[in-house]
């Protein structure tokens, strides 16, 4: 089972009103993961060589209110 695989499973028991925000990091650089793991919920998709700082500066936009 892969990260998103995990994903997908455990978010089907997550109460939609209390999910938490999910950033996932990927090594694989393809528009359909990236919008297979946004389908599964996550708030985020990162390539697992991008930047550090560009990550956060992404993370960041995903937690402001």
């Amino acid at each position: 089972m892969d990260g998103r695989e995990f994903f997908e499973k455990w978010n089907e028991q997550q109460d939609s009103h209390d999910a938490p925000i999910v950033i996932m990091r990927t090594g694989v650089c393809d528009d359909a993961v990236h919008k297979q793991a946004m389908k599964a919920g996550a708030s985020l998709v990162r390539q697992k060589t991008s930047d550090l700082h560009q990550c956060i500066a992404r993370a960041r936009k995903v937690f402001a209110p």
